[in-house]
């Protein structure tokens, strides 16, 4: 599927895409130190880029926020590991610009765990 053009895969976290008590997806930790943050968004997120890459000899520039939760560090940690664009899951369709800052928190359509792929496509908005 990679190999037809049609197809991409990108990053959502390795192993961050859950709750547990303390850290929603992607989220920084309420004790956490921003330091402490960085290391560990980092190696997670770059455990998933090696594997991805080693699968598909693809590097992944996207990055889908779990849950659409983030920090207000995680974009600045996304941008050092060179990510060109970031999915949030605010509902609506972008504008793109020249402006490659536009390209972070790109809203997208989400599919809920119990929606059909027509239940789905019938409630896309109209252009």
């Amino acid at each position: 599927m990679i190999n037809s053009g049609y197809v991409e895969v990108q990053n959502h976290t390795y192993d961050l895409h859950s709750i547990n008590s303390d850290r929603f997806g992607c989220m920084q930790c309420s004790t956490e130190l921003i330091e402490e943050y960085e290391k560990v968004l980092t190696y997670d997120i770059l455990k998933l880029q090696d594997e991805i890459y080693r699968e598909t000899r693809k590097m992944p520039n996207t990055f889908t926020y779990p849950y659409g939760k983030s920090s207000k560090n995680t974009e600045e940690t996304l941008k050092k590991l060179g990510f060109k664009a970031t999915l949030s899951c605010n509902d609506g369709i972008n504008k793109i610009t020249n402006d490659p800052e536009n390209l972070f928190g790109l809203k997208r359509i989400c599919r809920s765990h119990g929606d059909t792929m027509e239940e789905l496509l019938g409630n896309m908005p109209k252009q």
